[in-house]
């Protein structure tokens, strides 16, 4: 799955006057890191809160146009005395992640600003050209230079999705294809396999999602219960992998454990004993660094 980054975040910047348009100035350090703890407080490895950010000040940003129209650009978030935006779309929702986008002043500001805030976060713990990630205690957080030279910017994404590699993730849906059944998703299997329900995450999840998160000493994937587009049963297989090279390899192993998969738009599918494996990664036009991915296991039934 690809899509454009900032569609919305363009609207706001379009905009030309609006409540929002004093947030397009210059964000400072201390709005950065008012952004990111917004961000780390709303981001679990299943879901993206947004609904507790306005508890925490945030609320949807508004345009307006022509006749002085308002109107809300849904996923995009401020608060008053913050030039910094948190970034919350239906693509970082499916991608379980949250950003912050800050307006640079040029793009010499950059470095600077990231050294103002690395004096509360802390260094970097990587470097790959102009991006830097840091690890933020079980929350991964990378930020790179965006927008154009007239009007640069830096994003901060965060999530709490793993960084695993093919292997792992090969363990995590064998340990899926016997939790999903007729009935519908049964932990007992995973159980069996060494899954152990994570309740403090679980919990995190609001409860009309019906999901549990599950995790395993032997593997650094995630796995959880919930419904597939609101409707089918599925066990789900989530993370990040490094990059589309690693993206690839888990296609061709994929392949060649469960045979060829059929396309449904970006989406690859295999049908195995009777379940369905879709593998949906997450790719921007654009941007560099890990990519996520969810593998939903549903069943099929058997086929005559």
């Amino acid at each position: 799955m690809r899509f454009a980054i900032y569609s919305s975040l363009a609207l706001v910047a379009a905009a030309a006057a609006t409540p929002a348009a004093a947030q397009m100035k210059p964000a400072s350090a201390d709005d950065v890191l008012g952004a990111i703890a917004a961000c780390r407080s709303i981001t679990t490895p299943t879901w993206i809160d947004t609904d507790a950010l306005e508890e925490q000040g945030w609320y949807t940003a508004e345009v307006r146009g022509e006749r002085r129209r308002t109107r809300k650009v849904r996923g995009i978030y401020e608060s008053r005395n913050n030039r910094a935006y948190v970034v919350a779309t239906r693509d970082e929702l499916r991608s379980r992640e949250c950003a912050i986008q800050a307006r640079l002043e040029s793009t010499s500001n950059y470095v600077p600003l990231l050294q103002q805030v690395s004096q509360t976060l802390g260094m970097p713990t990587g470097q790959d050209g102009f991006a830097y990630t840091w690890d933020l205690d079980g929350l991964a957080m990378r930020v790179e230079p965006t927008g154009e030279r007239s009007a640069p910017s830096a994003r901060f994404v965060l999530t709490a999705l793993p960084l695993v590699g093919t292997d792992d993730i090969l363990s995590a849906v064998r340990a899926c294809i016997p939790a999903i059944g007729a009935e519908g998703f049964g932990d007992r299997a995973l159980a069996e396999d060494g899954w152990a329900q994570d309740a403090a995450a679980t919990a995190a999840v609001p409860e009309e999602r019906e999901t549990k998160l599950f995790r395993s000493g032997e593997t650094a994937a995630l796995v959880s219960s919930g419904k597939d587009r609101g409707v089918t049963s599925v066990c789900r297989v989530s993370g990040r992998i490094e990059d589309e090279a690693t993206a690839e390899n888990l296609r061709s192993a994929l392949t060649g454990l469960y045979g060829t998969p059929s396309a449904k738009g970006d989406d690859l599918i295999w049908t195995h004993d009777g379940r369905s494996l879709r593998l949906v990664t997450y790719e921007r036009d654009g941007a560099t660094g890990p990519i996520a991915f969810h593998i939903p296991v549903s069943y099929v039934g058997e086929s005559e």
